[in-house]
């Protein structure tokens, strides 16, 4: 069966909640002072059953005082049923209302001229005219205008068939995408516990299905569904639905929050949008302008914050930044209604509205150009346009694909697939951590640029280091960088041969650096070939080879590494060519003498004790000798 939200809108005591009595039998004022003053001052609900149609009706309040629960009543419908009544014709609160409509993007709908009985024809022809002059330029421009009497009946069918009409104008709303239900009544029934009532905007509820309510973060599960009092085990989206939750007390919520899956979408207290101010304001929309947002059946505090400049002037559009008092639970693509704390006598306390582009951006302070013209383009971007420039907005950090999915207004899927093919085509990375994530490509030919500009820092200022270790250079990096980015960046360089890696240490590009290290390690090679058997001590050497003992002793350590200087104990260090030749000599005696004993050895190194001792130690170290008592023999293998 087909079905739609289809709202009332109109001025206090214009025959709305009359009218929808009249169609439905039901009287939707459910309240003791509604029924004494005779006017509606809470949402209420009916619903109109046509053989392959169900048409679910919000009956809103006319009262100015009472807009704001006009607002939530008319943020999840699909379509509006302007009423206007005929003796009196549009008024304040008609003109409101269909801004609001208007404001939240409700695409269709007609207007019912009600008590066209208390009127002549002539009047009623000047009506209808006033109306076509009213609603020129806004979305019900040239619709149907239905004259109709809720007392005497005629025009009733009229008005239903129009409904049947807008069933074929109204889009429906994803099943598929997350769980969004904006509760719009919450309260206790007998043998049943905490109820809820709401328009279902997105996703499909099931009984038993676990649930959080935010943005206060309490947890339940559904126990029961029903329709306009119909049991359903299913509900998707679109539909007005009670929900009866399990393991939660009516205290614990209130009207205003949002039933969502848990861990899917995270409450914001900023948000980027892009507003129409309205041409009926009368002074221009400064910088941190405060109002009172209604966004859903949510209202909220807020600050303003126009980006393209510090003001914004009457009948114009653009970039801003809202700042809220407290959470919110929004999505890309959400309408919202701004209201004043001033009541213009014409057009009531609505400001502006206006859609959101970002639910979790930054902070921004003051008008900035730029990130005027970001939100700009975030808000006439195509799909895969928009999924890259959320991702590269991120930068460093990276994003996650279930991030993603909740900050953007495409169902999973379909967030899924662009990433996917963003991926494909290089413009995306896709990084593994313990979710999939992504980052942009140009952030990562960035973190690459990065890491060989510290590299080569590092190297500048330690030049004898043969290399550092990753979370050494990881500190010189951006805090924000995830681990996961600068694994990737790290491997596509060593993968390029850019960067060296040997086991912990990354080496740095053959630069400057490498090219003086090498010049110095040559130098000192040469120093150390030349003095034979017989090598200064290091604080000696140092001082002839004109460079400090410590830079001195780390290129000495470096060529330890390497293999071309070898060290002893007593602080020695000898040349490895030398060290290889008095190893051939020593292994050839002993194969052919079978021992040596210290004074051949002396004789045979050429050097005093001072280093002959380290250097028969080093050989037994190395296991090539063994010794026996006062001799030397070669060990067997």
């Amino acid at each position: 069966m087909r079905h739609f939200v289809l709202g009332t809108a109109g001025h206090i005591d214009h025959g709305k909640t009359e009218l929808v009595k009249a169609l439905t039998g039901i009287d939707t004022d459910r309240l003791k002072e509604e029924k004494q003053r005779g006017i509606t001052i809470e949402l209420g609900f009916a619903h109109l059953d046509f053989d392959d149609l169900l048409v679910h009706i919000v009956d809103v309040p006319g009262h100015e005082r009472f807009v704001r629960a006009m607002t939530a009543g008319a943020t999840g419908i699909d379509a509006v049923m302007l009423v206007v009544a005929a003796d009196e014709g549009v008024m304040p609160q008609t003109r409101e209302h269909l801004a609001i409509c208007d404001l939240l993007g409700i695409e269709t709908g007609f207007v019912a001229l009600t008590k066209v009985d208390l009127v002549e024809p002539d009047w009623l022809e000047l009506v209808r005219e006033d109306l076509r002059e009213f609603t020129k330029d806004t979305f019900l421009d040239g619709c149907e205008v239905v004259a109709c009497s809720a007392v005497s009946g005629h025009g009733l069918d009229a008005v239903k068939e129009q409904m049947r009409c807008l069933a074929d104008r109204v889009q429906s709303r994803p099943e598929d995408d997350l769980v969004r239900l904006p509760m719009d009544r919450v309260f206790t029934m007998r043998g049943f516990g905490t109820v809820v009532t709401g328009t279902l905007v997105s996703g499909t509820l099931h009984v038993g299905q676990n649930l959080m309510a935010l943005p206060s973060g309490v947890a339940a599960s559904v126990r029961g569904l029903q329709v306009h009092g119909m049991a359903r085990d299913e509900v998707r989206a679109g539909n007005r639905v009670a929900v009866n939750l399990k393991g939660i007390d009516r205290g614990a919520i209130d009207r205003g929050e949002v039933l969502v899956e848990p861990d899917r979408i995270q409450p914001t207290r900023r948000l980027d949008a892009m507003l129409d101010y309205l041409s009926w304001n009368r002074r221009p929309l400064k910088r941190r302008k405060p109002a009172i947002l209604l966004c859903g059946t949510t209202q909220r505090e807020v600050q303003i914050i126009p980006l393209d400049a510090d003001e914004m002037e009457p009948g114009t559009s653009g970039p801003v930044h809202l700042h809220a008092e407290e959470p919110v639970v929004v999505r890309p693509g959400d309408r919202f209604i701004l209201q004043g704390f001033d009541l213009n006598p014409q057009h009531g306390a609505t400001i502006a509205g206006g859609q959101v582009v970002r639910s979790h951006p930054p902070r921004r302070r003051r008008a900035d150009p730029e990130q005027a013209d970001e939100v700009r383009r975030m808000a006439e971007a195509n799909p895969a346009d928009r999924v890259e420039m959320e991702v590269q907005a991120a930068k460093m950090a990276g994003i996650d694909e279930q991030r993603l999915i909740a900050d953007l207004a495409y169902v999973p899927k379909r967030t899924t697939d662009i990433l996917k093919s963003l991926v494909a085509c290089g413009s995306l990375v896709g990084l593994e951590g313990e979710t999939r994530f992504y980052a942009h490509a140009a952030v990562l030919e960035e973190v690459e640029a990065q890491i060989l500009a510290r590299l080569d820092e590092l190297a500048e200022s330690d030049p004898m280091a043969p290399g550092f270790a990753r979370q050494v250079l990881r500190a010189k990096l951006p805090h924000r960088l995830s681990e996961a980015l600068f694994d990737r960046a790290v491997s596509r360089l060593v993968t390029a041969d850019s960067i060296g890696q040997d086991r912990e240490y990354l080496v740095p590009p053959k630069s400057k650096n490498a090219a003086k290290r090498r010049e110095l390690e040559d130098r000192v090679g040469s120093f150390f070939f030349e003095v034979g058997l017989a090598p200064a001590k290091v604080v000696v050497a140092a001082e002839q080879l004109g460079m400090a003992e410590k830079e001195l002793r780390q290129i000495l350590g470096n060529m330890v590494k390497d293999g071309r200087i070898v060290r002893t104990r007593d602080d020695l260090y000898f040349h490895a060519t030398h060290v290889q030749n008095l190893k051939e000599r020593l292994v050839a005696f002993l194969e052919e003498h079978r021992e040596i004993e210290p004074s051949q050895f002396k004789e045979m190194c050429g050097v005093t004790r001072r280093y002959v001792i380290p250097l028969a130690e080093m050989f037994d170290e190395r296991r090539l000798t063994i010794r026996v008592g006062n001799v030397r023999r070669l060990r067997q293998r």
